[in-house]
């Protein structure tokens, strides 16, 4: 039985290894193709496209002052923009990690009913086991008996 145990528990610390990879390979992924996506071009809002425009025609007529007020609503927008995805992209992570974690987590109770199982199957047959040695004792020690009996007899007459 310790011999069952211990290979029940390098299965179980196996398979939570096997767990702690494939989160760290989705997050390696999610982190790979967030930065894959940070090199393509942003698209952004079309306020923030016109803010821009307009900051680039104020300039060119000269209008700086106007520009600067203009180009700092449109970073503060774009800022928000960026805020905005950044939280989606981490609602994401979010989603992805809870689906993998509630797909371990039934694995692991799947695999832990089995072990059950196996531990019960197991102690079902030492106790099959055990109730036909101690008959077989039994039907030995009678026979011992018995023929104990039969030669104290013999030597007695």
């Amino acid at each position: 039985m310790s011999d069952f145990e211990e290979k029940t528990q390098v299965h179980l610390t196996q398979l939570e290894a096997s767990h702690e990879e494939q989160l760290a390979t989705l997050e390696k992924s999610f982190f790979e193709d967030s930065n894959n996506s940070k090199k393509k071009k942003k698209v952004w809002s079309k306020d923030l496209q016109e803010y821009r425009r307009r900051q680039m025609i104020m300039a060119e007529k000269q209008r700086y002052q106007e520009a600067q007020e203009i180009k700092l609503v449109s970073d503060a927008l774009e800022e928000k923009e960026l805020n905005a995805l950044n939280s989606s992209n981490d609602t994401s992570l979010s989603r992805r990690k809870m689906a993998l974690q509630k797909q371990q987590h039934a694995e692991m109770e799947v695999q832990l009913k089995r072990i059950e199982s196996k531990r019960r199957d197991l102690n079902q047959q030492r106790d099959t086991a055990c109730s036909k040695l101690k008959q077989r004792n039994k039907i030995l020690q009678a026979t011992f008996d018995l023929k104990s009996d039969i030669d104290t007899n013999l030597t007695s007459k």
